[in-house]
C-alpha cells in the first residue's frame, strides 16, 4: 500500500486549510505520523513511522515543503507494533523521544515513554546516526559533559574474504562474519542485535550464522 502526503505552509493565523500543496514524498512504503524538525544547517529533516511492525525512518530536503529523499533508519522496531517519535533540541543537544511496551503489563495499548540521545554522523555530511536505545535513557541535560561522537569506520570480513568498509552486507546461512569497527581512540564498546545478541569488545565474530541472526546489529563506543 502506498499513500500520498501533502504539505502547506501555515500562516500566522490559521483559519482553515482548503488548498493541498505539493506532495512531500512521491513514493513511499506504509507511512504514518510524519514529523518535520526545524531546518538545521540548511537541512530539513522529516522523520516518519514506516513499515510493519513500524520503524522510524528519516528523509532530508533543503525545503520544508519537499521533496524529500529517504536517508536511513533512525529507530528500529520496538516492543510494541507501533513506533512513534518526537525530536527536540535542548541546551544544544538533540533528543529522540519514543514509546515502547517495556514496562510491566505493557502492550500495544499500554505504552511507556522513552528518551535517548540523537547524534549527527561525525562524518559531517548532515546525516543522522541510528538511535542507540538504552534502558536508562538520558542521564542529564548538561550538554557540556557529553562527549562528541567519534568517526568510526564500519570494517567487516565475511568468511575468509578481505576486510571491507561497509555498513550493510548480505550473507548466506552458514557464513561467518567478523565486525571490527575502527576508531582512533580507546574506550568501552556496547553491542546489541537480533535476539539476545550482545557484547562488549571491539571485534565481534559470528560463526555459522542462521536466519534468526539477520537484522540490524548496533554498536556504541
Amino acid at each position: 500500500m502506498k499513500r500520498s502526503f501533502f504539505a502547506r505552509r501555515l500562516e500566522s493565523v490559521l483559519i482553515f486549510l482548503s488548498v493541498i500543496a505539493n506532495s512531500i514524498l512521491a513514493e513511499n512504503p506504509i507511512i504514518t505520523h510524519i514529523y518535520i524538525t526545524d531546518p538545521d544547517d540548511g537541512i530539513c529533516y522529516l522523520s516518519y513511522a514506516g513499515n510493519w511492525p513500524e520503524t522510524i525512518e528519516y528523509a532530508t530536503s533543503d525545503n520544508s515543503l519537499g521533496s524529500f529523499t529517504h536517508r536511513s533508519r533512525l529507530n528500529d522496531s520496538v516492543s510494541s507494533s507501533t513506533n512513534h517519535q518526537s525530536i527536540v533540541k535542548f541546551r544544544n543537544q538533540w533528543y529522540f523521544i519514543y514509546h515502547t511496551a517495556d514496562l510491566p503489563e505493557g502492550g500495544n495499548y499500554r505504552k511507556s515513554v522513552a528518551i535517548d540521545y540523537l547524534f549527527y554522523n561525525p562524518d559531517g555530511d548532515g546525516t543522522l546516526l541510528e538511535v542507540f536505545r538504552t534502558k536508562e535513557g538520558v542521564a542529564h541535560t548538561d550538554s557540556t559533559s557529553l562527549c562528541s561522537p567519534l568517526p568510526i569506520k564500519p570494517v567487516l570480513q565475511v568468511n575468509d574474504e578481505g576486510w571491507r568498509e561497509k555498513r550493510e552486507v548480505e550473507i548466506s546461512e552458514g557464513d561467518s562474519i567478523i565486525f571490527s569497527p575502527a576508531v582512533a581512540d580507546e574506550g568501552t564498546w556496547i553491542w546489541k542485535g537480533p535476539g539476545e545478541f550482545a557484547d562488549s569488545i571491539q571485534q565481534v565474530t559470528m560463526r555459522d550464522v542462521v536466519p534468526d541472526q539477520s537484522g540490524n546489529i548496533q554498536y556504541n563506543f
